[in-house]
């Protein structure tokens, strides 16, 4: 095995300390997070089909309610993100 080669046409990336192709490792990471960012989106998508297709039919009071919820999770990443702030930027921070 080839050890920590420099760049090269058979290895764009070069090798690491143990010989593997550097190029190799990183699609062989890649593809774990193509198919775990692709069953989110799936499942995101059928639950929020199944979530506007039951606030459609309703409509009125469960549609209100349901926008409701939704204005909730979506509140919910700006309230950390809101409360967190202060304490970051203090001069007293880390004392």
């Amino acid at each position: 095995m080839a050890v920590n080669l420099a760049p090269s046409g058979a290895h764009p990336l070069g090798t690491d300390s143990n010989g593997y192709d550097i190029i190799g490792r990183l699609m062989e990471g890649g593809q774990s997070s193509m198919e775990v960012g692709l069953a989110v989106g799936v499942i995101a998508t059928g639950f929020g089909l199944i979530y506007g297709a039951i606030s459609g039919f309703f409509g009125g009071i469960i549609d209100s309610l349901l926008m409701r919820i939704v204005d909730i999770g979506l509140a919910i990443p700006l309230v950390f993100l809101l409360s967190s702030w202060p304490r970051s930027s203090s001069p007293a921070w880390g004392c």
